[in-house]
């Protein structure tokens, strides 16, 4: 087995150790360049953003809580506006049935009391068509009796059967 020194190996694979040294100063320079300068601000744009896209998250979570909550108190006012309405409409329609029975009853009464003002005017009409009639027919027929009874009868006869007959009439009448 060969031994081959650092320093060797480096000069074997062409590599000049003093560069090599140099480039390491250069490049630990470059990165603490960077560290202090651009990767701080970096770091601190991608922690703002990463805060933001949190931020956005919990915002949207929020904001769908908040939709759900509303989906459901809208839910809720729905229900109870139908319940509301289903109730007014039900309280409508138990007045109207009311009112229809209570125009309907005072209709009935109407009818019944103008049916009966009607009963009572043709009862009076005929009581005083009748009340005429008998009178007429009253004079009519003691008329007719005196005309027959005075070809048959004396005067006297007569006149005691007109006054009966009379005085029957009037308490029949």
């Amino acid at each position: 087995m060969i031994k081959l020194s650092f320093m060797e190996l480096l000069s074997k694979l062409g590599i000049d150790w003093r560069l090599l040294v140099w480039q390491i100063v250069n490049f630990g320079i470059v990165l603490l360049v960077l560290k202090k300068f651009a990767l701080g601000p970096v770091m601190r744009a991608l922690d703002e953003r990463a805060k933001k896209l949190e931020q956005g998250l919990r915002d949207a979570e929020e904001a769908k809580t908040v939709k759900v909550a509303a989906e459901s108190e809208r839910e809720k006012i729905l229900a109870a506006a139908r319940n509301e309405s289903g109730r007014i409409v039900a309280e409508a329609r138990k007045e109207a049935e009311v009112l229809r029975e209570e125009l309907h009853s005072r209709a009935k009464k109407e009818v019944d009391g103008l049916l009966l003002t009607g009963k009572n005017a043709l009862k009076a009409e005929k009581e005083l068509m009748l009340g005429e009639a008998k009178s007429e027919l009253g004079l009519l027929v003691v008329e007719a009796v005196g005309k027959v009874l005075s070809r048959a009868l004396t005067k006297e006869d007569e006149e005691s059967l007109l006054v009966a007959a009379a005085r029957e009439l009037k308490t029949k009448l």
